[in-house]
């Protein structure tokens, strides 16, 4: 899990590379490109003159561990077991999730390390990405474990307060387990009161939301009082009404009291943001990056530099810039998508890019044999 690079060797190269591109006169000629497609072609044109050895060490390893091996994948998810077992989960974790992409695509052995990230993921409260990892290992997984999978989304959508969809699945998985024969009978009775205590559990949340539907159904209730001295003797006073509706108003206003936003992290690369508005006080005219509540300013001890016009709150945002270029290194391979630089658990974007740039190449390719 240790990667072999540290941070200052990606700054080291990163800087050799410009210069390099600089001395070459490559530099312009990179700038004036359109495409993240013709810039990854121009790279690889020039590979052998810009990549240094950081960077050959780098794409090694990392070919090296993208590789599909049945063999160290299964290896992987028998460690994750056993940290599993520890409940050491982002250990686990991470194996599984190497285990998948070492597995053969459409396989079993893929099927069943999705089926234990599914299981990690619901540990750690995760619900949506287990039924996620659930719906991935599904299709392979072997028939005679089945019946735990559909266990699992039952449990899933319980704790997503879906008693409707739990009972269903919680149907399936009855009938799975009817189905399947030469299954461990103290196993399954062991299972099946598992499945009886979720059948409890989602009768007591169905009731509840029934009792709840009554209560609006019904509306609010007024009070009825036999005759005058009943109204005088059981009712609010004046005071007590005024000062119930003082708490109330108080506990209204202290709940509606303005809190500054934590500042957002979006991702890499997204359409829907438009990243202007998260800025405090809107986009600088000058530097779009920045806030207006900035400015450049020039001075001879600090050359050019940033300072505010005004006084600035904490925890909000007044910079926020996307890299022109990044990677993910090694170490995160299995734990981040390498083009959203998020946390992925499952087939991401980056895989149908990369699957579009190779198919690119291969129809250049064929173009060229052609000719």
């Amino acid at each position: 899990m240790e990667s072999p690079f540290s941070d200052m060797d990606w700054l080291d190269t990163a800087s050799h590379t410009l210069d390099l591109a600089i001395q070459k006169g490559l530099y312009t000629e990179f700038s004036h490109l359109k495409s993240d497609l013709d810039r990854i072609r121009f790279i690889h044109n020039h590979r052998t003159s810009l990549l240094s050895n950081t960077f050959e060490r780098y794409l090694s390893s990392t070919s090296s561990c993208l590789t599909k091996n049945a063999t160290t994948a299964i290896n992987f998810r028998k460690k994750g077991n056993d940290y599993f077992v520890e409940k050491d989960l982002s250990r686990a974790a991470w194996c599984y999730r190497a285990s998948i992409a070492l597995s053969t695509s459409n396989s079993q052995d893929m099927a069943l390390s999705y089926g234990n990230l599914s299981a990690v993921l619901f540990e750690l409260n995760h619900y949506h990405e287990s039924i996620r990892a659930i719906q991935l290992a599904n299709d392979y997984y072997p028939t005679e474990l089945k019946f735990k999978l559909v266990f699992r989304r039952a449990a899933c959508y319980h704790k997503l307060s879906d008693p409707e969809r739990s009972a269903y699945e919680l149907k399936i998985c009855r009938d799975l387990i009817k189905r399947t024969a030469g299954l461990d009978r103290k196993k399954i009775d062991s299972f099946c009161k598992e499945m009886d205590q979720l059948s409890r559990q989602i009768a007591i949340l169905n009731k509840r939301k029934e009792e709840e539907e009554e209560k609006k159904q019904q509306g609010p209730q007024t009070m009825a009082y036999k005759n005058l001295d009943d109204l005088i003797q059981n009712s609010p006073t004046p005071t007590e009404t005024i000062v119930a509706c003082l708490s109330k108003s108080t506990e209204e206003k202290s709940t509606n009291e303005f809190c500054p936003p934590s500042p957002p992290s979006p991702p890499r690369s997204t359409i829907l943001v438009d990243e202007s508005k998260l800025l405090l006080s809107g986009s600088n005219k000058y530097v779009p990056c920045a806030s207006s509540t900035l400015r450049v300013a020039n001075s001879k001890d600090k050359g050019r530099h940033i300072v505010a016009n005004q006084d600035i709150p904490s925890d909000v945002l007044v910079l926020n810039e996307r890299p022109y270029a990044c990677l993910l290194l090694p170490k995160f391979a299995y734990t981040y998508c390498d083009h959203w630089l998020v946390i992925s658990f499952s087939c991401c974007l980056s895989y149908l890019i990369i699957k579009a740039y190779e198919a690119s190449l291969s129809i250049a390719a064929t173009k060229e044999v052609e000719t």
